[in-house]
């Protein structure tokens, strides 16, 4: 059984997914978009099954954008990657089954 799985009971529960978005200095490129949008993703994975199941509304998902390095908690984001952390999340329609992962989105 996955981590995840274990945790169902729990999923279930809860009205909001706050996933927790924040970067390290070194994250360049595509991988800091890819890294956000994996993020998002895994918490309606978690989410949506969990509630529809049992015909719930789904539950509310809310990023937590950190405004700093999450290796060097004394350095502001810099100005592409804060943009980066606003903006990614609500640009893609993650309630439809599509693959977001792929590079013709990034």
């Amino acid at each position: 059984m996955k981590h995840d799985e274990s945790l169902q009971w729990l999923w279930e529960e809860v009205d909001v997914f706050m996933p927790s978005l924040y970067l390290h200095t070194n994250t360049q490129g595509a991988n800091f978009v890819r890294q956000i949008l994996n993020r998002t993703e895994h918490a309606i994975e978690l989410a949506t099954p969990a509630r529809l199941e049992k015909n719930l509304p789904p539950q509310t998902i809310a990023p937590f954008v950190r405004m700093r390095y999450g290796d060097d908690s004394k350095r502001f984001l810099s100005e592409e990657h804060a943009r980066t952390e606003f903006i990614v999340p609500f640009e893609f329609d993650f309630m439809e089954p599509s693959d977001h992962r792929s590079s013709e989105n990034l």
